[in-house]
């Protein structure tokens, strides 16, 4: 990974521990994330859309960010939490969709346990990530 991206995400590391807590505290348990980023680094290169030097507020800040906004919302009662809690047992990863044919920004999947949010085209609208999760419970 370029230094310049290691620096700004080092930089939001600390933005990014306060919403992994928040998704801690909204779930009621520990979920890591995971960024595979042999998959994210040439889409990142590959769409132009982030600066070298910002992937770290896109990725730590803007996108989990907007997935907290979310998940908040469909935790906030105790059916919209347990039904996120059955269907995410593992871990949320961040990746790029292998399917070509994948129509938006992103697709949102359970898949093993773990909610994979893996983006198509572009990274945009991210305040958006995690609103259609309800409806794969």
């Amino acid at each position: 990974m370029p230094y310049i991206m290691v620096k700004s995400i080092t930089e939001k590391q600390e933005k990014f521990q306060g919403h992994l807590q928040s998704i801690n505290e909204i779930t009621g348990r520990q979920i890591p994330i995971v960024y595979e980023w042999a998959k994210l680094l040439p889409f990142i290169k590959d769409v132009s859309k982030i600066q070298n030097s910002s992937v770290g507020s896109t990725m730590y800040d803007s996108i989990v960010g907007g997935l907290v906004g979310n998940l908040k919302k469909l935790c906030s009662d105790e059916m919209g939490k347990e039904g996120f809690n059955e269907a995410c047992t593992g871990s949320i990863i961040f990746t790029v969709e292998s399917d070509k044919k994948a129509t938006g920004y992103w697709t949102e999947k359970f898949i093993n346990g773990d909610l994979v949010i893996a983006f198509c085209r572009s990274i945009c609208n991210v305040s958006e990530i995690g609103k259609s999760i309800e409806k794969l419970l």
